[in-house]
């Protein structure tokens, strides 16, 4: 006797198959992007030596994150710029991008680039969605 596949099994019985990301409570793009900033810092280790070594790297990569890295999602200022308004010009970079003053409407899409006919390739103008 010779089994099924388990793709026709689950055909038999209804189940589609699908390769969407699940909706789950522990589904976070915020985070997994965050990961994947760390992951790709030229200084993360292939390896932690130990959990005081790997708690170590976080708090100055988390301080780094936060303090120094722009974003391109926040007009590229530091969300310790956003959160605490320590930077004067901050309120006027978030305005020029559209942005709201508070940190919770942080939703821009960031500008879209176009090139108008009469401007050259180094002249650009911005629109947003």
């Amino acid at each position: 006797m010779s089994s099924k596949p388990v793709a026709f099994l689950l055909a038999d019985l209804g189940v589609t198959k699908t390769h969407s990301r699940p909706h789950v409570s522990d589904d976070n793009p915020y985070s997994e992007s965050q990961f994947r900033t760390m992951k790709y810092r030229p200084e993360f280790p292939d390896r932690f030596g130990c959990i005081q070594d790997s708690r170590a790297f976080s708090q100055g990569f988390f301080r780094w994150y936060n303090e120094e890295h722009r974003h391109s999602g926040l007009a590229l200022l530091t969300p310790a710029m956003v959160h605490d308004d320590a930077d004067p010009g901050a309120a006027s970079e978030r305005s020029r991008w559209g942005l709201s003053s508070s940190p919770g409407a942080l939703r821009s899409t960031g500008p879209q680039t176009t090139f108008g006919s009469d401007r050259g390739l180094d002249q650009q103008t911005s629109k947003f969605r």
